[in-house]
């Protein structure tokens, strides 16, 4: 908050991967937006450094996000389905991405993702 202006928000929130045998609950970010007055003040960057550090801490090991795959590769997501990961609705879903928290945890996770 700046001169009593919100400046910029994010919400992390859970969702789960359907795997064969189980459920795994991982970190969904959105929305996530910046006041027209800071754009390309890397608000919405540090908004996202930030949750994924707190993410992290709290012990997820992967975020998931849908959306922008141009200036999210830049922040080290990829697409879901490089990782076996699949939106239920498209399973080459170039918008739909992940990021590791914890290095290699998505070489043994494969799925499907229900989540718009």
């Amino acid at each position: 908050m700046e001169d009593n202006i919100i400046i910029g928000q994010i919400a992390l929130y859970k969702m789960s991967i359907q795997l064969p045998t189980e459920n795994l609950t991982k970190l969904v970010i959105s929305p996530l937006s910046a006041h027209p007055m800071y754009f390309r003040r890397d608000i919405t960057t540090a908004l996202i450094n930030a949750g994924l550090t707190q993410a992290q801490k709290t012990g997820y090991k992967a975020a998931f996000w849908c959306e922008g795959p141009n200036f999210y590769r830049k922040l080290g997501f990829s697409a879901t389905y490089h990782y076996d990961i699949y939106h239920v609705k498209d399973n080459l879903a170039k918008w739909y991405m992940v990021k590791e928290l914890v290095r290699v945890f998505l070489n043994t996770v494969s799925g499907i993702i229900d989540i718009e």
